[in-house]
């Protein structure tokens, strides 16, 4: 492997104490001889010039402008010499065996194209939830986790530029990075996407890790600026598809599927697109055999081997046995729910539907009741996560007739089946029969009226009828006051609702005992919810003092990003905490647009505007952020509304008309 070059390709634009600490990076951690370094230097003014000149080991590209990121790229690679070409951000540090292990990697296999790293602050899933506070730890961390193991490599649809190693083979196939894209951005989706065309693999190297740092202004950073949604369209325009639609991955789907990573099962995904969240399955679950309907055939290249992929709609469901699988992924949109019946069809009688549910979809969880009740399913659990809920639906096994028997059997201590209850809450949720008189019915005709009206008050919960939930529980409440296991019940629920603080009043009814492992675990994840509910509004409050500030916009960026936090929750802490209300939008925005994680930038930046409309940043930002997507109209509207004089103002109102 060694005797093999790598041509490591960096480009800068400023920031040359950032190339400092990369270059010096590389010099410690890489073999001499098994590389050779390029610096395409962008027209700096920091002194970046100077200084690639005064190095013995740099063969140097100055350009007289900013050529952009994949022009840039495109001269490194034009003088390169090696046998590989790694494309490599200068605001990383690279660690111990990191090329070694990419290497690896990459001649693993000849259908391998190109591989990638993992890190700190990167999109895709490429980023690990790390706290590293300075250069020690992150050595220290990179020698623990940077040891090459085949187990840790898992194919990937896309992989972000930052740090990007790929076989000369394959570019002298393909082609350069696609120069439309300049000045960046989204030339990393189409280089991964016209890998995959020509047949190869991309691989995500989890046993390679390297730091990145992020974080700058957008004006410092405007030569290399994400055009977000303009080359998003560029994008579309090449390809007659949206990024986005091709490589996305769905990561709740692998928790949702309640199997053991070696587990044989098979998986249908209604609109798979490009196969992102098949590939992710896949990596989780190597044993699983799994197939996609896909109506837009652009999305697919014809080189998913992880995946059978069929062209079509939901129809085509009618080429497979009956009870085939043992789960269907589909994704709720314009009530295609009346589709279950007919992906029931090949449902094998215990698998399982899983139906992902956008955060912004209103009272879908009554229309999922209603209608999976129709076609004899039942909601086994629900997971909600950044981009909404998934619910993930079982075959109903038994019927029963009557209230009577439903009484007997609670009476009896016999099995209540979960579609017994749910046909009980749905004449409820009718108005049939009144809820309060159900309660009463049920302490009338059962001994054990502690047990079954926890056990229906759990019913309600699982089946999503959450009104239903806190009145039989307080009726327990009424017989014993003091009762464990409907406090425990209560508490639980109340924590699944984040009524953290009710919790834990309830809770501290009951006394601790060192050894109730459930008691323990209880308390002990109330606190840390109260705790973590806290977190958002102690780290945006140290955004507004500049204390301890890339480490706090970091980790509020995860909180975000993870979905423990969402955007309304962050301005509303802002509006009723913060002082600084339109400088602290401003720099989470600007940290977001860094970041890649370009859904939270324009919330932001739109409340700031709605504070205050004469904030110069604000102005300037938000305007410079619509003329990015292509909003130029909208754009200009914002800045020649504003009426002071101001050169940066003047500066890209004339950008933008040009």
């Amino acid at each position: 492997m060694n005797s093999l070059k790598t041509s490591i390709v960096i480009l800068t634009y400023n920031k040359l104490e950032y190339t400092k600490v990369c270059i010096d990076s590389i010099r410690k951690f890489t073999e001499p001889g098994t590389y050779e370094l390029i610096v395409v230097d962008n027209n700096s003014t920091d002194g970046s010039v100077e200084w690639i000149k005064a190095q013995n080991d740099i063969i140097p590209i100055l350009n007289s402008e900013n050529l952009g990121f994949p022009k840039g790229c495109n001269q490194g690679i034009e003088v390169s010499t090696g046998e590989n070409i790694l494309l490599l951000n200068n605001d990383t540090i690279v660690t111990p065996n990191w090329l070694e292990n990419l290497s690896t990697a990459l001649y693993s296999s000849s259908n391998i194209g190109a591989v990638g790293a993992i890190t700190n602050s990167c999109a895709n899933y490429q980023a690990i939830n790390v706290a590293l506070n300075d250069f020690n730890e992150i050595i220290e961390f990179a020698l623990r986790n940077n040891i090459s193991n085949e187990k840790l490599w898992e194919e990937r649809l896309r992989l972000i530029g930052f740090c990007l190693l790929i076989k000369k083979e394959v570019i002298n196939k393909i082609g350069f990075l696609d120069e439309i894209f300049t000045p960046g951005n989204f030339e990393d989706d189409d280089y991964s996407f016209r890998i995959r065309k020509a047949g190869y693999k991309l691989l995500l190297c989890n046993d390679t890790f390297i730091y990145h740092f992020g974080h700058t202004s957008f004006k410092e950073n405007s030569g290399f600026g994400s055009l977000l949604t303009k080359n998003r369209l560029k994008f579309e325009h090449k390809w007659e598809l949206d990024p986005y639609y091709i490589a996305n991955i769905d990561i709740g789907i692998k928790y949702a599927i309640g199997e053991e990573r070696d587990s044989k099962f098979r998986l249908l995904e209604i609109g798979c697109s490009g196969g992102a969240t098949l590939l992710n399955i896949k990596n989780n679950f190597q044993n699983a055999e799994l197939y996609g309907i896909e109506k837009c055939e652009n999305a697919v290249t014809g080189n998913e081997a992880f995946a059978k992929i069929i062209i079509g709609n939901e129809n085509v469901v009618n080429r497979f046995e009956e009870r085939y699988f043992d789960y269907i992924i589909f994704k709720y949109e314009h009530h295609n729910l009346n589709t279950l019946k007919k992906l029931k069809s090949v449902l094998n009688d215990t698998g399982k539907i899983i139906i992902r549910a956008d955060k912004d979809l209103d009272n879908i969880e009554k229309l999922i009741n209603l209608t999976i009740y129709e076609n004899g399913l039942e909601i086994d659990k629900t997971i909600e996560d950044g981009l909404g809920k998934l619910y993930v639906l079982n075959n109903k096994k038994h019927d029963i007739k009557n209230y009577e028997e439903l009484y007997l059997k609670l009476e009896n201590g016999e099995e209540i089946y979960n579609e017994n209850i749910l046909s009980v809450f749905k004449d409820i949720m009718s108005g049939k029969i009144n809820l309060n008189d159900f309660i009463k019915e049920i302490c009338q005709n059962t001994t054990n009226k502690l047990y079954n009206l926890n056990l229906l008050a759990i019913c309600a919960y699982n089946n999503r009828f959450y009104d239903y939930v806190i009145p039989f529980l307080e009726k327990a409440l009424e017989f014993d006051f003091y009762n464990k296991d409907t406090l425990i019940n209560l508490c639980n629920i109340l924590y699944n609702f984040e009524e953290y603080t009710l919790a834990q009043d309830y809770l501290n009814r009951l006394k601790d005992d060192e050894y109730d492992e459930e008691l323990i675990s209880l308390r002990q994840s109330i606190n840390h919810k109260l705790y973590t509910k806290k977190e958002p509004k102690f780290l945006i409050r140290r955004i507004e003092n500049n204390i301890e500030l890339e480490e706090s916009i970091e980790r509020l960026l995860q909180l975000l990003s993870s979905g423990e936090i969402d955007i309304q929750s962050v301005v509303e802490i802002i509006e009723k905490d913060i002082i600084k209300k339109e400088e602290v939008l401003n720099i989470i925005a600007i940290s977001a647009y860094q970041n890649n994680l370009y859904d939270y930038i324009l919330p932001f930046l739109e409340k700031a505007y709605s504070i205050n409309d004469k904030n110069k940043d604000t102005v300037y930002n938000l305007s410079y952020i619509l003329h990015l997507v292509g909003e130029d109209e909208i754009a200009l509207r914002y800045l020649e509304k504003y009426s002071e004089e101001d050169n940066d103002i003047k500066e890209l109102i004339r950008d933008i008309k040009e």
